[in-house]
């Protein structure tokens, strides 16, 4: 299922992912949740008004169609 998800490549530090592999390795896991959940938690974190900033921009980009390669 995940194959026909939108990829989205992001430079990291060596060790940022060599932390999320031991992260979905340790809860066995793919990597792509260990990524999703810790960004909901650091979403859900934020300050409400920041949160509604965010949730605002995530709406308007799902609106927007997904111009495909």
């Amino acid at each position: 299922m995940t194959s026909t998800w939108p990829k989205l490549a992001v430079s990291v530090r060596p060790s940022v992912r060599s932390l999320i592999q031991a992260l979905a390795m340790l809860e066995r896991r793919p990597a792509w949740q260990v990524v999703e959940d810790a960004l909901r938690q650091y979403g859900d974190r934020l300050p409400a008004e920041d949160r509604k900033i965010v949730e605002a921009l995530v709406r308007r980009a799902e609106a927007k169609p997904v111009r495909s390669r």
